[in-house]
């Protein structure tokens, strides 16, 4: 049996291709798995998505970490400085 623990998702299989139902559908199974001890990576570049599912953000820029926030802090402008000040 394999006991996965942390998923990796980008933004073509989370954001691209999809309507409002199936994002929908897509936001609870992530929830579901969250509410179940996994842990969910997602890389992608949709501030809307990013903010409203990540408790923590990290912004890559040009191959190096530009950027750490708390959700708490985080707000669109201070991740798009981060990203474009490296």
């Amino acid at each position: 049996m394999i006991d996965i623990r942390v998923f990796i998702l980008s933004r073509y299989i989370l954001f691209d291709a999809y309507d409002v139902g199936a994002k929908y559908e897509i936001y609870t199974i992530i929830n579901d798995l969250i509410k179940k001890g996994m842990s969910i990576i997602i890389i992608s570049s949709e501030l809307p998505e990013i903010l409203g599912m990540c408790d923590r953000i990290y912004v890559i820029a040009e191959g190096k970490q530009a950027g750490e926030f708390k959700i708490d802090e985080a707000t669109p402008e201070k991740i798009m400085h981060s990203a474009t000040t490296v």
